[in-house]
């Protein structure tokens, strides 16, 4: 008799709970609609569209030769190196021609001393296919698109 109560309850308590999760699946209020308001003005940004060049900046420029590591003591030394480095034409192998002249006249280096490489530190990583961007890059296959630097 007991077992038959319990069935009995059982069922009641599956039903009941059937029916309010149809009951919350297809429930919906009457609300009013809520009025359109004004709340932010529209605004006009006085600013100027800049290009790619104009916005990305380096961190730091570093010349390396060998155990040899030099870097610019005043930001607007390097901001002006940075200026020239961006008038440079580079091949597709990232190589400079005819760039020492101006290297020596920033780092006073000796007659003797030629560099091995720059490194331009970006404060992020900037994907390859930007080079051409901001640099000037004369590349015929350009396979760089999923690349860093």
């Amino acid at each position: 008799m007991i077992e038959h109560i319990k069935s009995v309850f059982l069922f009641l308590l599956v039903a009941s709970s059937l029916l309010l999760t149809y009951a919350l699946w297809t429930y919906q209020p009457n609300f009013d609609p809520i009025e359109q308001t004004d709340y932010i003005d529209d605004s006009k940004l006085d600013g100027r569209e800049q290009s790619i060049k104009e916005v990305i900046s380096p961190d730091r420029i570093i010349l390396h030769d060998y155990q040899l590591h030099k870097q610019l003591k005043s930001k607007q030394e390097e901001n002006e190196l940075y200026q020239e480095i961006l008038t440079w034409q580079f091949t597709s192998g990232l190589r400079l021609a005819n760039s020492a002249d101006v290297i020596d006249s920033y780092w006073q280096l000796s007659e003797s001393a030629d560099f091995q490489y720059m490194e331009i530190l970006y404060p992020v990583n900037i994907p390859m296919n930007l080079v051409d961007q901001i640099f000037t890059v004369n590349v015929e296959n350009n396979r760089w698109s999923n690349l860093t630097f």
